[in-house]
């Protein structure tokens, strides 16, 4: 049974890091926008207003599932024989709790950071 489990966990793995390779490839750098094609498709004039523009705005939660997906399969991955079912539903469970609450999260931490720094 753990057998089956560890395969479970390495095949999500490796579909995170296959997916984070080619979001790396896809992504495209404020160098490149001024004469790459990606970029001047993109449409890039609002970057100046932080907002995510073209193929950012697909790539930023996709950068997210993939990552935080990488991050529990490679927990759950260390675990080895260890792990049992319970951890790979708590860890199922931090998965889908990031990724839901993830965005909240980071903006709630910008918050209090900002005011400690006032």
């Amino acid at each position: 049974m753990q057998g089956v489990l560890l395969f479970i966990v390495s095949f999500l793995h490796v579909i995170s890091c296959l997916g984070l390779i080619v979001i790396t490839l896809l992504t495209v750098t404020k160098s490149e926008t001024t004469g790459g094609m990606m970029g001047t498709l993109g449409g890039r004039m609002s970057s100046a207003m932080n907002l995510p523009v073209g193929m950012d705005r697909f790539l930023q939660p996709l950068t997210l599932i993939f990552a935080t997906g990488f991050m529990v399969t490679a927990v759950l991955h260390a675990m080895g024989k260890n792990m049992t079912w319970v951890h790979f539903l708590v860890g199922m469970g931090l998965y889908v709790g990031i990724l839901r609450y993830g965005k909240q999260l980071v903006e709630w931490y910008r918050e209090v950071t900002e005011e400690r720094g006032k």
